[in-house]
């Protein structure tokens, strides 16, 4: 069947259109919450050799489908929750931490329909009103590890996301899966998949690398952060 020039070029825009789609939604459904383990996981926070803190971290199934990760640090004040479907779309979060100044911070956050809204707040000040708009496929940033973690993980894939957090708004997350390493740390051996990633954020670009289970449910061995913090498994139920 013959075609005309503008009949072949729209019919090439259509197949732009519909590539470009299936490659922004494979984009957006890269992440798949039933590969990690759930459970209840405890870490030990190593800075210079030196345990500073404890962290507890929950990794549950929630109503409606949706995965609750909670976080908690002995040692130094923190408590959060990220709340996500199994696609890591963000539903809601909750962060309570004391600042360098011994204030206490918190936040809550809802997000729905491409905005994300919410109040957060420093001890002693007038409540901040949160009303920001995020692009598809943003995570909440309080997972992003959980995020990383939850691809197929095949060394040397790289992989792109985005991030939202009150403190710096959307921020851009570029990674790559760059090997296989066996690890030990308090709670055994393990053999593991070291994710790097990078968060572009507007006071500076953040550096995380990520040791993960290779083998599936996949749970967090350790992870190394940008101020030289590490965080080890030491038990998990």
């Amino acid at each position: 069947m013959k075609m005309s020039i503008s009949a072949k070029s729209v019919a090439g825009l259509g197949l732009f259109i519909a590539a470009a789609f299936l490659l922004e939604a494979g984009a957006e459904h890269q992440f798949e919450a039933i590969r990690l383990r759930t459970g209840r996981f405890e870490y030990r926070m190593v800075k210079a050799g030196k345990e500073i803190a404890k962290f507890n971290l929950t990794v549950e199934k929630a109503a409606g489908e949706n995965f609750r990760f909670a976080g908690e640090a002995v040692g130094f004040s923190q408590k959060w929750e990220s709340i996500a479907t199994p696609m890591f779309h963000p539903v809601s979060a909750t962060l309570r931490m004391q600042l360098k100044d011994g204030k206490m911070y918190s936040m809550t956050l809802k997000y729905a329909d491409g905005s994300v809204t919410g109040s957060e707040q420093k001890e002693s000040s007038s409540p901040n009103k949160i009303d920001n708009h995020v692009p598809p496929g943003t995570v909440d940033q309080r997972i992003d590890w959980a995020a990383a973690m939850s691809n197929g993980l095949v060394v040397g894939d790289k992989f792109h996301f985005t991030v939202f957090d009150p403190a710096t708004g959307v921020s851009q997350v570029t990674g790559e899966v760059a090997g296989d390493e066996r690890i030990i740390v308090p709670a055994g051996t393990f053999d593991t998949v070291r994710i790097i990633y990078q968060i572009e954020k507007s006071k500076g670009t953040e550096r995380y690398e990520v040791l993960a289970t290779k083998a599936l449910p996949r749970m967090m061995i350790r992870e190394d952060f940008p101020n030289g913090t590490s965080s080890e498994l030491v038990g998990n139920e």
